[in-house]
């Protein structure tokens, strides 16, 4: 009977140390209207299982890993609970249970792990701060962005006239002419080149206007801005789905001038 009992006693103990802890906590970015994905990594399949929330502020249920039950230390009354996602000292070569990543137009993609347990699960709130990309700021998007687009001009027009016109419009933003001709209608421009200073490094944004005569009856041209962002180094140039505002704005001159109805 003694033997039952403490087996009985032990069973209980088990149970009530393997007993998952739950909460809904509250996910949110600063600022808010993210789109919020989180990677919960399973133990036993040794695999992540992504799901997609919904935009800032979203709930989500939570399981506190068993590693992770230890009393953290909370935060200084002066510290933002936006910070509150940084690596616990004592988990930082564990691979963490939860990462969430938020994704908002404007800004920077910020993923962070969850860790500091004991603060969630008192406040019930997790938090990223969202850095703004200023190459985002500084451009805008445009039909012609690293595609071409046609322009059939209106027929009132010379062709001598509109090439006149564009070259007027296209040099007020692009400070170098590469190749223009106006026999073959062919028109390329150098590129121009902008860096941003960021928290995560400098970043390089160059474009060039090209446009060439597709048809004389009617006349039409066609147009494209090339649009290219890369590191410091500059050692590969990647598309850039964004343009330079004044780009952007030229296409939309071009069109709403000289465009046939």
């Amino acid at each position: 009977m003694k033997r039952i009992l403490l087996c009985l006693m032990f069973a209980l103990i088990a149970s009530g140390c393997s007993k998952i802890e739950k909460k809904v906590i509250d996910i949110d970015t600063k600022p808010s209207g993210a789109k919020i994905l989180i990677s919960e990594y399973d133990e036993r399949t040794g695999k992540d299982v992504k799901k997609e929330l919904g935009t800032s502020p979203v709930q989500y249920e939570i399981a506190i890993p068993e590693f992770a039950r230890y009393s953290s230390a909370m935060p200084n009354d002066d510290e933002d609970d936006f910070s509150l996602a940084s690596t616990h000292t004592k988990e930082r070569t564990r691979r963490p249970k939860y990462v969430v990543k938020a994704q908002k137009d404007g800004y920077f993609t910020e993923e962070k792990a969850i860790v500091n347990y004991d603060y969630l699960f008192k406040s019930g709130r997790f938090r990223l701060v969202l850095e703004k990309s200023p190459m985002w700021w500084a451009t805008s998007e445009s039909p012609a962005t690293n595609q071409w687009i046609n322009l059939i001009i209106n027929p009132e027009i010379t062709p001598m006239e509109m090439w006149q016109r564009v070259v007027d419009a296209v040099t007020k933003r692009f400070p170098e002419l590469k190749e223009y001709d106006y026999n073959s209608g062919y028109l390329v421009t150098e590129f121009k080149k902008k860096s941003f200073k960021t928290s995560r490094g400098t970043f390089l944004l160059r474009a060039k206007f090209i446009a060439t005569v597709m048809e004389t009856n009617p006349l039409t041209y066609r147009m494209k801005l090339v649009s290219e962002w890369s590191d410091q180094e500059e050692s590969k140039w990647h598309p850039y789905p964004r343009v330079f505002i004044e780009d952007a704005q030229l296409i939309e001159e071009l069109m709403e001038r000289f465009q046939a109805f």
